[in-house]
């Protein structure tokens, strides 16, 4: 309780099912703003909203989905392949993830070629 006052029976430790319950918010929380901030391409945050969501608990498909796509997004090709992978070995049937590696595929690709073409800038 708060200094000097004698707590009363409300602020004494929450039970196991009531911090299971509080847990299961926070996740749900954490879950539902990485899905907003995807919705509205907020990239960042979303990745940070799925990295708490993570920390509690979250789905880890779902998770490593969303992320993934937020790090495509982002032009961040390698942490895109690397959540994308996952999330497909554990929802092996979601067509949405499989479409998601094919824009990975066509990053990878165009950078590449800007790579090249930067390369040979350099060093024709």
């Amino acid at each position: 309780g708060m200094m000097g006052m004698v707590p009363n029976k409300d602020q004494q430790a929450m039970s196991d099912e009531e911090k299971a319950e509080a847990l299961a918010l926070v996740k749900g929380m954490h879950m539902n703003k990485s899905l907003c901030y995807t919705k509205i391409e907020q990239w960042e945050k979303g990745v940070l909203a799925v990295n708490k969501a993570l920390e509690f608990g979250g789905d880890e498909g779902k998770c490593k989905y969303r992320r993934g796509v937020c790090h495509l997004k982002m032009g961040d090709a390698a942490n895109a392949r690397s959540d994308l992978e996952r999330a497909l070995e554990l929802n092996p049937s979601d067509t949405a993830i499989a479409k998601m590696l094919k824009e990975v595929d066509k990053l990878d690709k165009k950078q590449e070629g800007k790579a090249k073409a930067t390369f040979k800038k350099m060093f024709g």
